[in-house]
């Protein structure tokens, strides 16, 4: 059995869960809401996630390496790991464990976050087009690039994520 916990920083926290039906700067609060279900996805895979029936495209930036996951492998951890260089780290990496990680402080924007530092803000070709929702490591808690991470959700007309993308910024 592997039990699974997300790190939660007290003193960092700002709550993107709770409380609903606040200010949450830049983006709509439908697309606020669609962060905070992915972030409780990815604290706890057995809550769900608002995606779209049918193949969700996961992977690294715009396509460095990718995977399909069907309707039953979105609760399941291991499904979720690409396991490969990138970085300048080693793999697996997952998108649910860096935002799990976050303990929910994170700051979200529209668009295609670019990468620190290369500022890659690309969309992945399978998903170009579509509306794209970047949840990131929080500016003010981020002093160098090795600590800047982006997840990068692509969501289809009613909102429905189709596509997750993992940034990770380099030295």
């Amino acid at each position: 059995m592997h039990l699974r916990t997300a790190a939660l920083d007290l003193d960092r926290f700002r709550g993107p869960c709770e409380p609903l039906h606040q200010h949450v700067g830049p983006v709509a609060e439908a697309d606020a809401a669609v962060a905070r279900e992915f972030y409780r996805l990815a604290a706890n895979p057995s809550l769900g996630a608002p995606f779209t029936s049918g193949d969700v495209w996961v992977g690294i930036e715009d396509g460095l390496t990718s995977t399909s996951l069907g309707d039953d492998e979105w609760g399941d951890l291991v499904a979720w790991e690409l396991d490969t260089g990138y970085a300048e780290r080693s793999g697996p990496f997952s998108a649910l464990d860096t935002l799990a990680a976050s303990g929910g402080s994170y700051e979200l924007r529209d668009g295609v976050s670019g990468t620190c530092p290369g500022a890659n803000g690309k969309a992945p070709p399978e998903l170009d087009g579509l509306r794209a929702l970047s949840l990131t490591a929080p500016d003010d808690v981020t002093s160098a690039c090795l600590e800047w991470w982006g997840v990068t959700l692509f969501l289809d007309s009613q909102d429905g994520i189709r596509g997750v993308a993992l940034r990770l910024g380099s030295p």
